[in-house]
């Protein structure tokens, strides 16, 4: 019996890029698209009343930004399929990669991601991606105060930003033979068996936005979650898909990382845990 598929979108402001991504879920392997809308003032409506997938969706829309964990785990509660594929709006599917989600379902994959996720400016980065280093999230948070300090002489804040990321190379450098304590599905795309996603308490509402799926992925490790990497590489705008300014945007990372060391130091233990 071929595994079924539901698809969870959530949007802030952003039509500019949901269109397409919409486009690419025209496949008959997806039943339905629930489309979770975090208090938006953009033309939301009449995207989906006009789109190609018109008749898959269902559109919620929340008065309040809950922040993407909240309002993932919302989509994912109404979803019926067995499996749902969480997807950014600026990220693009192909009909391969569903087929081959379908396939690693099928084979008893509880998680699935894509091999990678590029932009048009030559990024890239992992559908799968290891535990982050709790030191390497110190220095960015220290250096993301001291740059925002106004009494800072700019001089010295450019001193530390080159002396931090010389630092930062040399632990990468370091933790590269050393064995990952686990990986975390890339939050912009990755398809999940809807029972293991609510076993394991969904990504943590903790998180307004980013490390969400950081986190998360040590809780899927901890229930012995199997993981799947298809080989496909999909085109991700990268931060394209919510009009918000890069102050704003650096905050929530900001912010989001001295939720996550808080956290490290009172639940995280060592666990053993990897690509299967």
């Amino acid at each position: 019996m071929s595994a079924t598929l539901d698809v969870v979108i959530v949007t802030h402001n952003s039509c500019k890029v949901l269109s397409t991504c919409l486009d690419n879920l025209n496949n008959s392997h997806i039943h339905s698209i629930y489309i979770i809308d975090n208090a938006s003032s953009d033309s939301i409506n009449d995207l989906t009343i006009q789109s190609s997938v018109a008749n898959k969706i269902t559109l919620i829309k929340n008065p309040n930004n809950l922040g993407f964990s909240k309002a993932v785990s919302l989509g994912v509660k109404l979803s019926n399929a067995e499996h749902v594929l969480i997807l950014n709006p600026d990220c693009n599917v192909t009909e391969t990669f569903i087929k081959n989600v379908i396939e690693c379902h099928n084979f008893g994959a509880d998680v699935v991601c894509p091999k990678k996720l590029f932009n048009l400016d030559g990024n890239e980065m992992a559908g799968f991606i290891q535990n982050p280093s709790t030191v390497i999230m110190c220095i960015q948070v220290l250096e993301f105060k001291l740059s925002h300090q106004k009494k800072l002489p700019a001089l010295l804040g450019k001193f530390f930003h080159f002396s931090s990321q010389l630092l930062i190379k040399g632990i990468t450098s370091l933790e590269k033979n050393l064995t990952p304590e686990w990986y975390w599905p890339n939050g912009a795309c990755f398809s999940i068996k809807r029972e293991m996603y609510l076993r394991t308490g969904g990504l943590p509402d903790e998180y307004f936005m980013y490390n969400e799926d950081v986190e998360f992925g040590y809780h899927l490790t901890k229930a012995n979650c199997i993981y799947a990497m298809t080989n496909d590489s999909l085109y991700h705008e990268n931060q394209g898909g919510s009009n918000i300014s890069s102050e704003s945007r650096m905050r929530l990372i900001l912010e989001s990382h001295q939720i996550y060391l808080s956290r490290e130091k009172k639940q995280f233990k060592k666990i053993g845990g990897g690509i299967r």
